[in-house]
Parts: C-alpha cells; sequence; structure tokens
C-alpha cells in the first residue's frame, strides 16, 4: 500500500516523541483531560506494532508511564484523518484491538492491560460533524478489563492564530497549518506568513527532513508551486536548503512521471 502524502509528513514530524507530547498537552482546547499527566512518551518499535498494522496504515504508537517491571500502563494510538468517515470509531478500535494483542504476546497474557488513549487529528475540508470523544471503560477496573478513550481534533474548529499561538513557531505549528490547509486554493498566497515556521523548524532536531516533508506534501496536494517556496526568505538560509527544495521537487516530477507511464502501460496506451 502507497502511503498518502500526509502519511509521511506526520511521520516525519510527529514520530518525534517531544513534538508528540507538545501537539497534545498545548493544542487542543478545552485540554485533552489525560495529557497533563501523560507523562514522556516513548515510541514503539515496529516489532511491537507488528507487520500486519503497519500494513493497515496506523500511524504512530507511544508507550508511557513504565511499571516496576517495565511494561506501559499507558499506550497512545495517534492517526490522522482527511474525510468525515463515519467507520473512523471502528477503524481505530480495530488497530487499538491489535495492539493489545501484540502486547499480551509481547509480555505475557497474565500481564496488566494498558490503558489506550487514542488521538485523531481531523483535517477534512468541512468540520467534523460526529462527537469529538468517546470513552470506554473497563467494568470493575479488573487488570484484565479494557479502558480505551478517543479524542478527535478538529483543526477546523481551531483558528490559524491559535494554532500559531499555542504551538509556537516550528515545525508543529507548521504541519498543522499544512494539513489544514495543504488541499484548498490560495496555498501560495498563504505561504510568506508561515515563513517564520519554516525557518524555525530549520533549527529544530531533524528539522531538515521535517521541512522537506512539509515540502512534499505542498507540492503533491496543493496548488503552490515550488517557485513559490523558493521564494520564501528561509529558502535562502543556506545552500543545503536550496538543494534540497531543487531536489525534492526533480524528484516528485520524475516519480509524476513515472506513475504516468506505468498507467499508460496498464492501459495499452
Amino acid at each position: 500500500m502507497v502511503d498518502a502524502p500526509h502519511d509521511g509528513l506526520t511521520r516525519h514530524v510527529l514520530s518525534d516523541a517531544r513534538r508528540m507530547e507538545a501537539l497534545l498537552k498545548r493544542l487542543p482546547r478545552p485540554p485533552l483531560p489525560w495529557a497533563a499527566g501523560l507523562g514522556r512518551l516513548v515510541r514503539l518499535s515496529s516489532a511491537f506494532v507488528g507487520s500486519s498494522l503497519e500494513r493497515r496504515q496506523a500511524d504512530l504508537v507511544f508507550a508511557a508511564q513504565p511499571g516496576k517491571d517495565g511494561t506501559p500502563r499507558v499506550c497512545l494510538l495517534f492517526e490522522h484523518q482527511s474525510t468525515p468517515q463515519q467507520d473512523m470509531p471502528l477503524k481505530v478500535l480495530e488497530y487499538a484491538a491489535h495492539i493489545l494483542r501484540e502486547f499480551l504476546q509481547t509480555h505475557g497474557v497474565d500481564a496488566t492491560l494498558p490503558r489506550l488513549h487514542i488521538v485523531v487529528l481531523y483535517h477534512g475540508d468541512r468540520p467534523w460533524n460526529g462527537p469529538l470523544a468517546l470513552n470506554l471503560e473497563g467494568d470493575g477496573g479488573e487488570p484484565s478489563h479494557v479502558a480505551c478513550r478517543i479524542d478527535l481534533i478538529d483543526l477546523n474548529r481551531i483558528s490559524d492564530e491559535e494554532i500559531e499561538e499555542r504551538l509556537g513557531a516550528g515545525l508543529l505549528a507548521l504541519t498543522a497549518l499544512v494539513l489544514k490547509h495543504g488541499r484548498r486554493p490560495g496555498m501560495s498566497e498563504k505561504l510568506p506568513a508561515w515563513d517564520r515556521h519554516f525557518a524555525a523548524g530549520l533549527n529544530e532536531n531533524g528539522g531538515m527532513d521535517g521541512i522537506q516533508a512539509c515540502v512534499c506534501y505542498l507540492l503533491e496536494v496543493s496548488d503552490a508551486a515550488l517557485e513559490d517556496l523558493e521564494a520564501l526568505p528561509f529558502a535562502r538560509h543556506s545552500r543545503e536548503v536550496q538543494i534540497m527544495l531543487k531536489t525534492t521537487g526533480q524528484k516528485l516530477r520524475e516519480e509524476g512521471r513515472a506513475q504516468g507511464l506505468e498507467e499508460g502501460l496498464a492501459q495499452g496506451l
């Protein structure tokens, strides 16, 4: 299965546990009721998540609050969604069930199940029209019972000014803004106001890769052109940035030509 453009963007930026912590604690209003006590996150390895879950395209899984034996008491599944699909809760619960099965296989059938927090970042064209939270609590609180909560963050309900104020300058705010507006017309007109986020993002850990992921997303899904990005002040930050922009644009053009050729051959053209 080929990743959608937003898959690459969210994985590049939000696989960093510190960024994920900041997003969960600072972006939602009212705050997520459990986020303040979450503690430090650790991204779970692909071996824990399991190959079948990877094929189903779950986004990011983290662990938190390790017990004395080292097993996590909390697991966090982060998903993102660009369309208001009614079966979204069923999909993420399917992922959750897989995570719990993998947990028991890893830690033993007698291990206490972690509490599951599922967060969905929604960046569709229109506001989410369903509930923003779903709480599934086990009856009696025994270790064998499942405790799971789903929270949805709708970027349509948060103004650009609030996103920038809450997340500050850098990759987090840039990613949220790019996801929110990427598929809407007029992107080239918005880019100059975001230059400070591009510039600040370059100074972050893994910043160049994160900026490149944002550039890829914009060039693949928005009406912005490579020339619009090259005209921004951040693009003159260094020779390395200029090379990154040109090679990214060239790579996407080559991939587009290759895809067109494959489609033509498949259709017998």
